[in-house]
């Protein structure tokens, strides 16, 4: 697809009326391999130096220890960024932002966004932290109680989920219930060893995404293919037992809407479950079963927030109609996140601030976006990035960390 009718099949879903009818990464991993890395290279000057080599290793040190609390709770956090300047060093750089790229703004006024609202609520609930379960939307009622998975502290790959069955409020511009599986970021140590199972470096060739444009099948991450294959049975489970309940409240003729959704690794799972749900049998060992829940859903949507790349391929939408989309706050390092661009930024963050204006060179993406990837300005813009050269993800430095919590992504989608 040439990137002029890409870009106007995004904006077409942001003006399409709702009656239409149309259906964290391996950075420690990259961390440790980075200061390995910088300590057996034969490189030359500061790079060599032992002092350079300790702030590589501090800062992958202070990097890990940010994202294993994806949602920068750490109150200590903001004087590790201070300290370390890394903000600072990363905004020296003249391609370290997409705000000064002329790039399509992607239009607010529609039902649309009602969609993105509740999703960014749903993934920062599913991390239930004090004060946020009783956050509720101003256009959707939850309905029934919320079905919902623990996450398995001993040795499993599941991540903690919800799914809930959600109705339009009456002045709402979306007319039929909406069923949301949200899938919680890396929170605890456990998590955050899906994510170092690092298939940033051997990706594994699986049937569980379907096939590719070319008919053959996707190289995925393996951690988080692990997840969503250990978590697949569960979630159809439950969002069949929430299409009966909306059924139930809504009538058997209103087909609901199916919307996946999560942050950070989260929504990399996310992506994979709404990928096989879309190009496989849901339920691989029931035919009848699959046949009943593909055709429950006026649409099957997915919307993360600074996820991962997952996939050595682009992830497409795979329904016309279906809103397949991949919020990346600006400044946020995590959508970019394979090893090689870890180590770069490590790089960048460890050593003297770049002159200014300076590009900072980065490596080739081995790993791509599940879904068109969308960029959010803090005043809540949303911006289509180029697919290559200036304003695209692939030269982009990304290196706020604090862009990365789901709280700021909410406020963004919020404005």
């Amino acid at each position: 697809m040439s990137t002029s009718n890409r870009k106007r099949g995004i904006l077409g879903f942001f003006r399409r009326k709702q009656h239409s009818e149309s259906p964290v990464t391996a950075l420690a991993v990259a961390g440790s391999s980075a200061t390995a890395s910088a300590e057996s290279a034969n490189v030359s000057g500061s790079v060599n130096s032992a002092a350079a080599l300790r702030g590589l290793r501090n800062a992958s040190d202070e990097l890990n220890d940010y994202f294993q609390s994806t949602d920068g709770r750490d109150a200590s956090l903001g004087n590790v960024v201070e300290k370390s300047r890394w903000v600072e060093k990363a905004q020296a750089c003249s391609n370290s932002s997409f705000a000064q790229c002329s790039l399509i703004e992607v239009p607010h006024e529609t039902s649309r966004r009602q969609l993105l609202r509740l999703a960014a609520l749903s993934a920062v609930k599913v991390y239930a932290r004090e004060g946020t379960q009783h956050l509720i939307s101003s256009e959707f009622d939850e309905v029934g109680s919320p079905l919902k998975i623990d996450a398995d502290l001993l040795g499993g790959s599941v991540k903690a989920t919800t799914t809930v069955l959600y109705a339009p409020r009456e002045d709402g511009a979306n007319s039929s219930n909406v069923i949301v599986v949200a899938i919680r970021g890396s929170v605890t140590t456990h998590d955050w060893m899906v994510n170092l199972n690092d298939g940033a470096e051997w990706p594994v060739e699986d049937t569980f995404l379907g096939t590719d444009t070319e008919g053959g099948f996707y190289n995925a991450h393996a951690g988080f293919l692990t997840c969503a294959k250990a978590m697949n049975v569960t979630v159809v489970d439950q969002i069949y037992g929430q299409l009966c309940a909306s059924k139930h409240t809504a009538g058997a003729g209103s087909k609901p809407t199916l919307l996946f959704t999560g942050h950070s690794a989260g929504g990399a799972v996310a992506a994979m479950l709404y990928a096989h749900f879309l190009k496989c049998d849901p339920v691989s060992d029931d035919r009848e079963k699959s046949l009943v829940l593909k055709s429950a859903f006026s649409s099957v949507h997915c919307i993360t927030f600074g996820a991962p790349p997952i996939t050595t391929k682009p992830v497409v939408p795979f329904q016309g109609g279906s809103i397949f989309l991949s919020i990346v706050n600006n400044g946020d390092p995590v959508p970019r996140a394979d090893n090689a661009y870890i180590h770069s930024l490590l790089r960048l963050f460890s050593g003297p601030i770049p002159e200014k204006g300076a590009v900072y060179a980065l490596p080739a993406r081995r790993f791509f976006n599940a879904g068109q990837v969308l960029v959010a300005l803090p005043r809540g813009t949303l911006l289509i990035p180029n697919e290559s050269g200036a304003g695209s993800l692939s030269e982009t430095v990304m290196g706020d960390i604090r862009a990365h919590k789901m709280v700021e992504y909410r406020r963004r989608i919020e404005l």
